[in-house]
């Protein structure tokens, strides 16, 4: 017993994750609340769509160490009023992509310890009422409520977000803490290194007004006709050599 805690001792313990951060879950209304009065209006709004720059990062630690995790497979969709105003988002993860720090650490979140992505093979998030503020000093200009669920389990979560429109693109971000054990996430590590409950996660959404289908549409418009300028040099050259041969016959 006692050689475990000089260990860790001797090896250094980290700060709790998130030690600053209140914890994003709260409870789940028993029924629907009315919107608030501030509540950002989401009739006739604009869509947007993540794009390929959204990133989704979860920073968990045990005694000795911090690890991130980053989600590779995701979509995303967001809303804005009017004035600009962030008023929904949404996304969805695919549970089945995603990397660590270390790859016997990924191979184990994916298993029933962890995330069990086997069973649980998506994560989500949808906003239920988002309520726009003046910003606070780090920015955050709007309060986003919404369901959150992680292997299986549906939980209700508050979260501070960042959002805005400049030009053609849309941006929102959030960072937030939640409790592991919340979302039956229980495993509780060695004896000689636990690992800390809490968990920050951080949301970049960068989204454009095009559709992910028509992006990817384009995208291969564009690789069609680089591939046709490509080859056109070649069919020169050989309309060019044409005549030579010709006149060889």
């Amino acid at each position: 017993m006692w050689s475990g805690w000089i260990v860790i001792g001797m090896m250094g313990c980290v700060d709790e994750v998130g030690k600053d951060m209140e914890n994003a879950v709260v409870e789940a209304p028993a029924a629907e609340a009315a919107a608030p009065a501030d509540a950002a209006d989401k009739s006739d709004g604009t869509v947007w769509y993540g794009s390929d720059a959204l990133s989704i990062e979860a920073l968990g630690a045990k005694v000795t160490a911090t690890h991130p995790i980053n989600f590779a497979q995701m979509t995303a969709q967001a809303t804005t009023n009017a004035d600009g105003q962030l008023s929904a988002i949404e996304y969805s993860i695919d549970m089945s992509d995603f990397t660590s720090d270390h790859p016997k650490l990924t191979e184990h979140l994916h298993n029933e310890d962890f995330f069990h992505t086997g069973m649980f093979p998506a994560a989500s998030f949808k906003s239920t009422s988002v309520s726009a503020m003046p910003a606070d000093a780090d920015g955050n200009n709007a309060k986003v409520q919404g369901d959150l669920t992680i292997r299986g389990v549906t939980k209700t979560i508050e979260a501070m977000a960042k959002a805005g429109v400049e030009g053609d693109v849309m941006t929102a971000t959030s960072k937030f803490k939640i409790n592991r054990q919340d979302f039956e996430i229980s495993y509780a590590g060695r004896a000689d290194n636990l690992i800390q409950d809490n968990v920050v996660v951080t949301v970049n959404f960068v989204g454009s007004q095009t559709p992910p289908a028509a992006a990817a549409a384009a995208e291969g418009t564009e690789a069609d006709a680089a591939a046709a300028e490509e080859a056109a040099p070649a069919e020169e050259k050989a309309e060019e050599a044409a005549p030579a041969e010709e006149k060889a016959e």
